[in-house]
């Protein structure tokens, strides 16, 4: 049998297997050296071995894009729920959570400014009782520094 009667017996039988065709694939399953594809005998099982290659290019190339395809449709699906998701979190339960939080923290302070008035009113008692002047303290409520006042140590 011919090198190319084997090289082409070699091609189909790499096509029908799914194999990687190239030049010296065929070649070597052959059992021919590669550099006879530059004689012109050789030339129509060349042309065959890259039209083959370039069909299993194109094959490849239409299989990952149906990969690919299928990857954004499931990445699309997961960010429809991701999103779905998100508006149920950042709804009006949210809001109200919110609006209550910031009702307790107001609450807190005007608890902690009256705290501090009722000390503020026991320690001029204390003082007074003890003889002492009563304790005057300005404050500005604005920043709440103290302007002026009677300390005691």
């Amino acid at each position: 049998m011919s090198a190319v009667k084997r090289g082409e017996k070699a091609l189909k039988s790499m096509v029908l297997a799914g194999v990687k065709v190239t030049k010296n694939a065929v070649a070597k399953q052959a059992n021919f050296s590669h550099t006879n594809f530059r004689y012109p005998e050789f030339a129509d099982l060349k042309d065959d071995i890259e039209a083959a290659a370039a069909k299993q290019k194109l094959d490849k190339q239409n299989s990952d894009i149906k990969v690919l395809k299928q990857k954004v449709t499931n990445l699309e699906v997961n960010l429809k729920t991701a999103n779905k998701a998100n508006k149920e979190l950042h709804g009006k339960d949210n809001k109200s959570e919110i609006q209550q939080l910031m009702t307790k923290l107001v609450e807190c302070y005007r608890l902690n400014d009256q705290l501090k008035d009722e000390n503020n009113d026991l320690k001029n008692q204390l003082y007074h009782k003890m003889g002492a002047e009563e304790e005057q303290l300005k404050v500005d409520k604005g920043t709440g520094e103290v302007i002026s006042g009677i300390f005691h140590k």
